[in-house]
């Protein structure tokens, strides 16, 4: 960060965006600086600073719910309208998010901008069917699936920013779980398991499952999804899709895990999220 020249806190997203497509060098938005403070990138040129735009908010409307990119992880942690979906599914992970500190610094947008393989907000936002919005010249909406690219990374343009993030409210008529595996509680993800689930007259009818840092991005399992929906969940059917889900991903082996380990971690927690997901209908009715 030491070739940083130039910090700029523009007033409008007009004036944003115009900063990220016209100052010359390379740029980087900034909000908490949680991410940018550890990646210490040498090539950076100056800053975009997005905290006066009015991204924080926490809106909904009878379909959707609303949230600003430079929500704070912390406020969403604390939000009953967020702790509605999939029976507290996002508000466990947000408990898992680093630190107290970090999440009041750390924004949403600020989470998933680069796609991070293990970017804890990613997965649980695949299980809820997200769309991103993006704005540069004009404004365009994505599925959070389509916002990830394959090889790794986002979609998002030089010139363009997250400003907002939207969750269907039929979510809160299923129930969730968040696995999430690492050396301490507020460490980065060895591997981490979403599974969504909602159930109609005693079968599946939607299920979701994402996992964290076992592919270059985030991943939904659509073919373990496939293998639940309209069937009563057994034991044997859970293992089937846990079997599905373990032979889809494709983790590597680093400092913090090896390939094998991460494989196994996987398949354990798709299994005990499942489960999870299940007995809370089974309870409930």
């Amino acid at each position: 960060m030491k070739n940083i020249t130039a910090y700029f806190t523009p007033a409008t997203l007009e004036e944003a965006i115009h900063l990220l497509r016209e100052q010359p060098g390379k740029g980087k938005l900034i909000a908490g600086g949680t991410n940018i403070v550890v990646e210490k990138d040498p090539t950076l040129d100056f800053l975009v600073d997005v905290r006066q735009l009015g991204l924080d908010y926490l809106n909904e409307d009878d379909e959707r719910i609303y949230i600003g990119a430079a929500t704070h992880i912390e406020t969403l942690y604390r939000s009953m309208l967020m702790n509605s979906l999939a029976s507290g599914m996002f508000t466990e992970m947000c408990s898992w998010f680093a630190s107290k500190q970090i999440r009041n610094m750390a924004t949403i947008g600020g989470n998933i901008a680069d796609g991070h393989s293990a970017a804890d907000t990613i997965p649980p936002l695949l299980a809820l069917d997200a769309q991103i919005v993006l704005r540069g010249e004009t404004e365009r909406v994505v599925a959070i699936v389509e916002f990830l690219k394959p090889e790794g990374g986002s979609v998002i343009q030089p010139h363009e920013l997250i400003t907002e993030i939207r969750l269907p409210k039929i979510f809160q008529q299923a129930s969730g779980a968040f696995l999430k595996n690492s050396k301490t509680r507020e460490d980065i993800s060895v591997v981490s398991v979403t599974t969504t689930m909602i159930v109609k007259e005693q079968r599946c009818d939607v299920a979701r499952i994402a996992l964290g840092a076992v592919a270059p991005i985030p991943v939904r399992i659509p073919a373990a999804e496939a293998a639940l929906v309209g069937q009563t969940l057994t034991p044997e059917l859970i293992e089937q899709a846990a079997d599905i889900v373990t032979e889809q991903i494709h983790p590597l082996t680093n400092f913090r895990g090896s390939a094998e380990f991460r494989k196994e971690i996987a398949r354990v927690y798709t299994k005990r999220a499942l489960q999870s997901c299940w007995e809370k209908f089974v309870s409930s009715s």
